[in-house]
């Protein structure tokens, strides 16, 4: 039975926000840790850079692991792009430093280990999606499995279902629906629970103001109401 995203976003007010992160609160699904770095991954895909320092402050005091933070903000070039990524990190390197550590795979293993991830993702709809991708272009296809989900989300440092909720968060403030609701299916299909989503989209409203959130939100359900091919 396929698991319903519709109507799982919710709203919030202007005031909440232009609070400042250290008046956000941490809700008891998500913990402290992936409250962070969820908020994290936001103020970087966003460009907010002084909420990103602010984040960073407190979650070096919450004792969060500056690997996984590391991952966050890593993995948002795939969905904000190189600049994006490259700010936060260098926001990351000069208020948290570190070594970050570098990876190297065969481009076989990349792929087997892509395929994996994303068939977990996407569940039935891995077959649909792939053909999709192909019919778009087939080295967008490629790329799907080799760098977003081989070279990226199956590294090492960050669990699976952080990694989804960073990415379902990120796409909510962007105008990507399709990828939006495929990304908060994929939350569900590795674990993550509805009320980890709704406590983690919550935060977009924080991170981005409700006039952003919202548009994304109205964006999102026109698409859940008609029937599409699977999407990236």
């Amino acid at each position: 039975m396929r698991k319903s995203v519709r109507h799982i976003v919710p709203c919030s007010t202007e005031s909440a926000a232009r609070r400042s992160f250290s008046h956000w609160s941490v809700s008891s699904s998500l913990g402290a840790h992936r409250t962070f770095l969820i908020a994290g991954a936001l103020a970087c895909a966003t460009g907010r850079t002084k909420l990103l320092e602010d984040i960073l402050i407190s979650a070096r005091r919450a004792r969060v692991r500056r690997t996984a933070m590391e991952e966050a903000l890593l993995q948002c070039y795939l969905f904000a792009g190189f600049p994006r990524a490259i700010e936060g990190l260098t926001v990351l390197h000069t208020h948290w430093p570190g070594s970050a550590r570098r990876a190297h795979s065969a481009p076989g293993s990349l792929r087997a280990r892509g395929t994996r991830l994303c068939r977990e993702v996407y569940g039935k709809n891995f077959k649909p999606l792939m053909r999709n991708m192909s019919a778009i272009h087939p080295d967008l296809a490629d790329w799907l499995i080799l760098e977003g989900y081989g070279k990226v989300l199956s590294r090492k440092g960050l669990d699976v279902i952080t990694r989804e909720l960073c990415a379902a968060c990120v796409l909510a403030s962007l105008p990507a629906p399709r990828q939006l609701e495929a990304h908060l299916t994929g939350a569900l299909n590795v674990g993550a629970t509805r009320q980890q989503l709704k406590d983690a989209i919550s935060l977009v409203s924080l991170a981005c103001g409700v006039r952003v959130f919202n548009k994304s939100q109205a964006q999102h359900q026109r698409h859940g109401s008609r029937k599409r091919p699977a999407r990236a």
